[in-house]
């Protein structure tokens, strides 16, 4: 911790830390739920349509 605080700072410290916590809840399941009707390929052309206006 001491370590942490040293080289990240307080606040970054507790930034690192909020992304290491035990989270609640199965990702995997919730997945699973929310992209079940999406296919790999609309994934793909979806990130190249964001990708094309953000150029």
């Amino acid at each position: 911790m001491s370590v942490l605080q040293k080289e990240l700072g307080i606040v970054g410290a507790i930034d690192f830390l909020r992304q290491f916590s035990v989270g609640k809840g199965d990702y995997t399941a919730e997945r699973e739920q929310l992209f079940r009707e999406i296919t790999l390929d609309e994934v793909i052309k979806s990130v190249r349509a964001m990708e094309t206006e953000m150029a």
